[in-house]
């Protein structure tokens, strides 16, 4: 019996097992063939053959010093505080029906250092650049 040859298929390439480490790569008559980026070694285009080589020790040494396992990272869960945006919305209303908005460059320094021990004056930006497009 005639035995058949396997081709290198592109859904090898989206398995979970073999997707981090299989490359598909081209030989000079155009065949595709599988390659192991850890190990730099060619394979024979068998899922068999994938599958033993992902659990053999050249892959596991090779895997182990170039993928060292990542540590968990943890982060702190930042709370949207809207208050200063709040304030900064009403002081251009506020601005845009009865000053100029020239006004809303002082007007940022004066609720900093009035309003310095609440979150929305330290957080308080807006000149007159910003106070022009909240109004627009």
């Amino acid at each position: 019996k005639e035995r058949y040859l396997q081709k290198f298929r592109e859904e090898w390439l989206k398995d979970p097992d073999l997707c981090t480490w299989l490359i598909c790569k081209r030989k000079p008559d155009g065949a595709k063939y599988a390659q192991c980026k850890y190990c730099n070694c060619a394979l024979a285009p068998k899922y068999s053959d994938l599958k033993a080589h992902r659990t053999s020790k050249k892959h596991q040494s090779a895997t182990a010093v170039l993928c060292p396992t990542q540590t968990q990272i943890c982060f702190e869960k930042k709370t949207d505080d809207n208050s200063a945006s709040a304030a900064e919305g009403r002081a251009a209303l506020f601005i845009a029906e009865h000053c100029s908005i020239v006004t809303a460059d002082h007007f940022t320094e004066f609720v900093r250092k009035s309003f310095s021990d609440s979150a929305a004056g330290k957080d308080y930006h807006m000149k007159r650049t910003k106070c022009a497009a909240i109004i627009k």
